[in-house]
């Protein structure tokens, strides 16, 4: 893996201890405003990286992040860490590509239209 590549996948919001991750996710099951903007600011690039990397189109990756913050913000109360260190960022992972596999399964039934200048 590249620098770049290590760069997009680490979070840039500073030293951060196992606790302050822990007191963060704590609160935003409790769904505190604040805690779900700082949940936000710190997890978002990391999935819509992992989007991306997926190769779903940069016009897509807004709706499918929102879902899997709609995911997490239903499921965060039964996470629960199995005692191993990212078990939370797989776990996040997990429900990233649950969503790019919804949207996958939406597009594909969506009929494709044909462009043109005819007029009718």
């Amino acid at each position: 893996m590249d620098q770049s590549q290590d760069a997009a996948e680490s979070d840039d919001s500073g030293p951060k201890t196992e606790s302050t991750e822990s007191d963060l996710l704590s609160a935003a099951r409790q769904m505190d405003d604040d805690a779900w903007v700082a949940f936000v600011d710190r997890y978002a690039r990391l999935i819509a990286h992992w989007i991306l990397r997926k190769g779903v189109p940069i016009h897509a990756v807004p709706d499918i992040l929102q879902a899997v913050l709609i995911q997490v913000a239903a499921y965060l109360p039964g996470f629960h860490k199995d005692g191993r260190k990212g078990s939370f960022r797989r776990w996040l992972r997990v429900v990233t590509d649950s969503q790019i596999a919804d949207f996958r399964r939406r597009a594909g039934r969506q009929p494709v239209a044909e462009g043109g200048s005819e007029a009718l």
